[in-house]
């Protein structure tokens, strides 16, 4: 508006001009005065034309600026870093916790009731052990993401609980038609954690300081749980309870992952993801007692059913053109996985009762990737 303001004012004087000398005879454009006077409108002109060529060109520079200033800007989430083209290679420390039911192996009474009371069940607890997992992916020119991941956990627990002085200890996992009382129980357990994942994933960009990227892809779980008890005193003589669980799962897998950045390459994540799989179960229970001379149950259970877990996991992580470090919390539930297996009367001496639980993972994870 100010370039046509000036040149408006310009050609506002030179009209002025015009009206104050007349329109010059041809004597005066032959004459000295004149013409002089006329040479001097023709100079005002020519500056006046430069002045709006100047304008003109500052006008269309300071146009040209703020359509830049002003055009959509490239996210901060730097495409190149998280797509761009190549291997990558990474490896998490994990710290977890085991948590599941069903390991109880006896219950310790004060014969405070006519038949089980005022009294503790003893359970074997899981505590945190220390498990790896290592992935190695390829980016695509396109920008998609395939590759292959490992994860491993093996971890044992122990406990142990005597008989009150004035009271008496059950046997929680024995056949009831047999021995039911024991003055002293050792229970063992044991859990080997082993999933491969192949998968396919690709990021999106929501905006400046965010993105999402989908995967999914094939799951196969190897996942074996072992659970030995030693009874002794009363009914027993050094008798023995084993419940081996073993279990083979194919499947698909199905997730999300949410990054947003802050500064200095630091960035919020939150992922979370679903299993369905195909489950094969076998299940051996084996009794013995007099040192395993006396064998008192020895069967196998096999069967297939459907095997859902869930994960979730949030945490903070650090990136470059070339490596990248993480850390954060995660859990994942396994449900109906752990198997409880057991006779449970007497009087019909093959009720057989087995009962299912499930597994819950949980804790700290750090990583480290390289990008190549």
């Amino acid at each position: 508006m100010k370039v046509w303001a000036s040149i408006c004012l310009g050609l506002v004087s030179v009209s002025f001009c015009n009206a104050d000398s007349g329109q010059p005879t041809e004597t005066g454009i032959l004459g000295v005065e004149d013409g002089g006077l006329w040479q001097q409108h023709l100079q005002r002109m020519e500056q006046l034309d430069q002045k709006v060529e100047s304008l003109s060109q500052r006008l269309a520079a300071e146009e040209a600026e703020n359509s830049v200033r002003y055009l959509p800007q490239r996210p901060r989430v730097a495409s190149s870093s998280l797509m761009r083209p190549g291997w990558n290679a990474s490896v998490d420390y994990l710290n977890w916790n085991v948590r599941r039911r069903g390991l109880d192996y006896a219950i310790t009474t004060e014969d405070s009731t006519r038949a089980v009371g005022a009294g503790d069940v003893h359970n074997v607890q899981f505590g945190s052990e220390s498990g790896f997992r290592a992935g190695l992916h390829y980016t695509t020119a396109t920008g998609w993401e395939v590759g292959f991941r490992y994860t491993y956990l093996d971890i044992d627990a122990a406990s142990s609980a005597a008989a009150p002085a004035l009271g008496n200890m059950w046997a929680t996992r024995s056949h009831p038609n047999e021995n039911e009382e024991a003055r002293t129980a050792s229970a063992f357990a044991n859990l080997d954690y082993d999933v491969f994942d192949l998968e396919l994933r690709r990021w999106f960009l929501i905006n400046r300081v965010a993105a999402i990227q989908f995967l999914g892809g094939l799951r196969w779980a190897s996942i074996d749980q072992d659970l030995r008890i030693d009874y002794d005193g009363d009914d027993f003589a050094n008798g023995q309870v084993i419940n081996a669980g073993r279990m083979d799962g194919f499947g698909v897998r199905l997730g999300a992952m949410g990054l947003w950045q802050l500064s200095h390459g630091l960035s919020l994540f939150a992922r979370g993801a679903g299993t369905l799989a195909y489950g094969k179960f076998e299940n051996h229970l084996l009794e013995t007692n007099q040192s395993g001379v006396d064998a008192i149950v020895d069967v196998t259970d096999r069967y297939e059913q459907a095997l859902p877990a869930i994960e979730a996991a949030v945490g903070l992580s650090w990136r470059s053109d070339h490596i990248e470090l993480a850390c954060g919390y995660e859990l994942t539930s396994w449900f109906d996985v752990s198997d409880r297996s057991m006779f449970v009367d007497s009087a019909h001496e093959g009720a057989y009762s087995p009962n299912s639980t499930n597994l819950l993972l949980d804790g700290m994870f750090a990583r480290m990737a390289f990008l190549f």
